[in-house]
């Protein structure tokens, strides 16, 4: 069936890519035809961010660009508050990497605002994360401390052992520049720990 076959192609989209780039894409087009012909638009907004993310890895950026943003505009139609909060995200990402720290901040903002509306606290997290990244970028260590101590207490909640180990790598980024060094070594001491137990 053709649409579990769009399905299955989204849910191990970055398995393909692991593998092979091109061979991810020429999935993503092919579970995009299937979207488009039998008219599932969720996935079609899914299909188009995942593809997005792959031209972002391979260094692309300007495809990203162009797939994040038909995936956006799909996601508002449908007011799909966590794609479009995802999807912001990633564009966020986007915009962090070409030095445009500036629209990343304000896509991050939105992506926040949205996911929080619709409750998710993974979108939430995951843009938290990004936006913490951007501030330390700057220079700005009182912003990205915050956000990656309310990251943190979001993921506590959750148990997510995985985003802990990455924020806790994180806030160590932070300590040195502070003269904390002990609590760096502490910070990432945790982070190994838990990676240890993955």
């Amino acid at each position: 069936d053709e649409r579990r076959q769009a399905d299955f192609i989204n849910e191990h989209f970055y398995t393909f890519y692991s593998n092979n780039y091109y061979q991810a894409v020429a999935l993503g087009e092919q579970a995009l035809s299937i979207a488009e012909r039998q008219n599932m638009h969720s996935v079609k907004a899914l299909t188009l961010k995942n593809i997005g993310v792959v031209h972002y890895l391979k260094g692309d950026y300007e495809k990203a660009l162009t797939h994040y943003q038909r995936s956006l505009d799909l996601y508002e139609s449908q007011k799909d508050l966590v794609g479009e909060g995802n999807v912001l995200r990633e564009m966020a990402n986007y915009f962090k990497k070409t030095g445009q720290h500036d629209k990343a901040l304000v896509n991050l903002e939105k992506a926040i605002q949205l996911c929080t509306e619709a409750r998710d606290t993974s979108c939430i997290t995951a843009s938290l994360d990004i936006r913490g990244v951007v501030f330390l970028e700057l220079g700005k260590l009182d912003e990205a401390e915050a956000n990656f101590t309310k990251e943190l207490a979001l993921l506590e909640r959750t148990g997510d052992q995985n985003g802990l180990s990455y924020t806790f790598d994180n806030l160590a980024a932070v300590a040195p520049e502070r003269g904390r060094f002990e609590q760096a070594f502490q910070l990432l001491e945790r982070s190994q720990d838990i990676r240890q137990r993955l």
